[in-house]
C-alpha cells in the first residue's frame, strides 16, 4: 500500500472514530435529558454560557439562564439538561436553570420530603426577570399539615450546602396556606 492510500485510510478511520464517539454522546445525553447535572462554566459565547458536562460541550442560551446571573471561567454550576440535538457533526447540549423543571428537579434532589414523596410539588411559579420561585406543596398524607412540611421545606433550602443555587422564595398551598413574607435571596 502506498503513502496516499495509507492517508486516505487513516483518514477513514478517524472519521469513523469521531462519528462513534459523537452517537456514544448523542445516546448518552439523550437517555439523560431532564435530569441535573453539574458542570464547569467555560466561556460565554454571544451572551450563552458554555459549560464543560462530564466529556461534552453543552451550552446555555440567555433565555435558559436566571437573569442577573453571572458565572466566571472554573465556576461549577448546577443545571437541567433541557434538550439534546444533533447538529450535523455535533451534538448540542441544551442546558437551562431558568426552566421551571429546574426547580422541580432541585428540590426533589435536596429536600428529602420531596424525593420520598412525603410531599409534592404540584405546580411551580416563577417571578420574571427574578430569582425567585414558588412552588405549591400540599402534604400527601392527610395526617400530616401543610404548615410543618413547608416549613421544613423552607428550611432545608435556607441551610443547602448549594445555597447559591436555590435561594428561592417558597409559597405553599394546602390545608393552612403559608406565604413568606420576606422572601430570601
Amino acid at each position: 500500500m502506498g503513502r496516499i492510500p495509507a492517508q486516505t485510510a487513516k483518514q477513514v478511520m478517524i472519521q469513523k472514530f469521531r462519528e462513534d464517539e459523537r452517537d456514544s454522546l448523542l445516546d448518552e445525553f439523550a437517555k439523560r435529558q431532564g435530569e441535573i447535572v453539574t458542570g464547569v462554566a467555560q466561556r460565554y459565547e454571544g451572551g450563552a454560557l458554555v459549560v464543560q458536562v462530564e466529556r461534552a460541550e453543552g451550552f446555555m442560551p440567555r433565555s435558559e439562564q436566571i437573569p442577573g446571573e453571572q458565572f466566571q471561567a472554573g465556576d461549577r454550576v448546577r443545571c437541567l439538561i433541557l434538550d439534546v440535538r444533533d447538529a450535523g457533526n455535533q451534538v448540542k447540549i441544551v442546558l437551562s436553570r431558568g426552566n421551571p423543571e429546574f426547580i422541580r428537579r432541585l428540590f426533589e434532589a435536596e429536600v428529602p420530603e420531596v424525593s420520598e414523596r412525603v410531599i409534592e410539588i404540584k405546580a411551580m411559579s416563577r417571578e420574571p426577570d427574578s430569582e425567585r420561585s414558588w412552588p405549591s406543596v400540599p402534604s400527601i398524607p392527610r395526617s400530616m399539615p401543610s404548615v410543618p412540611a413547608s416549613v421544613f421545606v423552607a428550611a432545608a433550602f435556607e441551610t443547602s450546602s448549594t445555597s447559591s443555587v436555590v435561594r428561592r422564595s417558597t409559597s405553599f398551598v394546602g390545608t393552612n396556606p403559608v406565604r413568606s413574607s420576606s422572601p430570601t435571596r
